[in-house]
């Protein structure tokens, strides 16, 4: 399953945004809830953090 990644300074509320609702249309059959498909994306925007500043 392809999550999305941020693009280039694209705000955290614009890409959970996107983010959830390309999973929705794409993949809505992997996961039992909005809520976790919201995990999802949080933890894609944490992960870029992480990777781009080491926060």
């Amino acid at each position: 399953m392809p999550v999305p990644a941020p693009k280039h300074r694209e705000p955290k509320e614009k890409f959970i945004f996107r983010c959830i609702q390309s999973i929705t249309d794409k993949e809505k059959a992997h996961f039992s809830s909005q809520a976790q498909v919201a995990a999802v994306c949080y933890s894609e925007w944490d992960r870029h953090l992480h990777d781009k500043f080491g926060v």
